[in-house]
């Protein structure tokens, strides 16, 4: 019981750490956003997006895996 609610806990406080975070909602402000930056810096950009929609608002729908073992540009 202490364990799931220690992992509700965990969950909420990363929710709300996205509800801080600055949204991109059009395509020119995301292409703004993007411009400038490396491949790399403009997936962090776009997961970063996805999280905040993912995590923030529960919108479960976009949940998306980022596992690119085999591509080194994405490796972590």
């Amino acid at each position: 019981m202490y364990h799931e609610l220690n992992l509700k806990a965990q969950k909420f406080a990363r929710a709300s750490e996205m509800h801080e975070l600055s949204r991109i909602t059009t395509i020119p402000a995301l292409r703004s956003s993007l411009k400038g930056h490396s491949e790399k810096e403009q997936v962090d950009i776009l997961k970063q997006q996805l999280n905040i929609a993912v995590l923030g608002f529960g919108w479960v729908e976009y949940k998306t895996a980022w596992s690119c073992a085999k591509d080194p540009r994405w490796a972590s």
